[in-house]
């Protein structure tokens, strides 16, 4: 790239402590003597703090609020436990060749999984003791999947493990070639129905037609970015890129033109249509959406918390909030008119329960 450059700063030992954007915004680390980091501050200084054991092994993260996420481990240095700030816990069980043979999510539903001596999945028992059973070739690829209701998908390859053919439970088939760069040359449907791909010189996707015979183009720069996708009736979309590779222009068959610039990290500030109206776009330290200008005049507005979490978008209505718990789970939303709708989760962070203006 020839511009949008970012800077980087190093202590004595060759850490790299700092990456400055081109809009001139740090992200600072610090590292132990071992090495490790220790902390990520953002451009508002919101920091993330790292703790490591004599392995020099993570055991606890904390987030810019103080919340503690905690990682427990075996002798082998396998990953046996993860416990969210809400003190939520996920296990990890392993054989001796270190494959992961269970995982317990907080609420003890446990997930189990077999092996064969290669070390590929041979089984997978769900909590509820529906069993996923796996084939293999010589070579290590899956060559049938079995479900828990019996119906097996077979999948066939090449010599050169190309994947050629799958057949779904019901003996539907679809089948693939490949030209001889390994490249997808073809591809049929279980009615017959063959879409045909082909490619330039660099390999890239130059042509792609279906079954019908109706064929769409596509033409790249030097760098290999679509400048021009021509449809089957030979109508052509044209496309123009900065020299950092970010899409400037588009303009479509007949002829109008949607310009598109950028500050100096790379964020899309505007947004030109045809008839010359704006859209723009303003961020924020960490390169967040904070305001943006529609083309009618409306202007709306986002807010994030030390987390980066969307905590109100506000508009000409009004502002819709957004509150989160210690493990970053969407707890509360109140809408521009006072509605308020809670959310519950289970120990795993499903969706237990939903509650809306005090009704459940």
């Amino acid at each position: 790239p020839l511009g949008n450059e970012s800077k980087y700063g190093y202590d004595e030992v060759g850490n790299r402590t700092g990456i400055t954007d081109a809009n001139g915004h740090t992200i600072s680390y610090t590292f132990d003597a071992a090495g490790n980091i220790t902390s990520i501050t953002d451009p508002q200084g919101n920091t993330l703090k790292y703790t490591y054991d004599a392995d020099d092994v993570v055991t606890a993260v904390y987030d810019a609020i103080g919340n503690k996420t905690s990682y427990e481990y075996d002798f082998d240095g396998n990953l046996t436990g993860v416990i969210n700030p809400l003190g939520d816990q996920m296990s990890l069980k392993y054989d001796k060749e270190g494959n992961i043979t269970g995982v317990t999510d907080p609420e003890g539903r446990t997930t189990a999984f077999s092996y064969d001596g290669n070390g590929n999945v041979l089984t997978v028992t769900d909590p509820a003791g529906n069993v996923t059973a796996y084939g293999y070739n010589g070579e290590g690829d899956v060559t049938e999947i079995r479900d828990p209701q019996g119906g097996v998908t077979r999948y066939g390859y090449d010599k050169t493990g190309e994947l050629t053919e799958v057949t779904d439970p019901l003996q539907n088939k679809t089948t693939f070639t490949y030209d001889g760069n390994g490249n997808l040359a073809s591809e049929t449907d279980p009615l017959g129905q063959t879409t045909h791909y082909k490619y330039d010189a660099a390999g890239q996707l130059a042509e792609v037609t279906d079954s019908m015979g109706n064929a769409v183009k596509y033409g790249y720069d030097a760098v290999g970015n679509v400048t021009s996708v021509t449809d089957p009736t030979g109508a052509v979309t044209r496309y123009e890129y900065d020299t950092n590779g970010q899409l400037t222009g588009e303009t479509d068959p007949l002829g109008s033109t949607t310009r598109y610039t950028y500050d100096p990290a790379g964020n899309l500030t505007m947004v030109v249509n045809p008839s010359g109206q704006t859209t723009t776009y303003t961020y924020d330290e960490n390169n967040r959406v904070v305001e943006t200008v529609q083309p009618d005049g409306q202007i709306i507005k986002y807010t994030y918390d030390v987390g980066g979490n969307a905590t109100g978008i506000t508009d000409a209505n009004g502002t819709t909030k957004y509150e989160y718990d210690a493990a970053d789970q969407l707890v509360k939303v109140t809408d521009n008119a006072g509605n308020v709708t809670e959310y519950r989760y289970d120990a795993s962070g499903n969706v237990a329960g939903e509650i809306v203006n005090g009704e459940e």
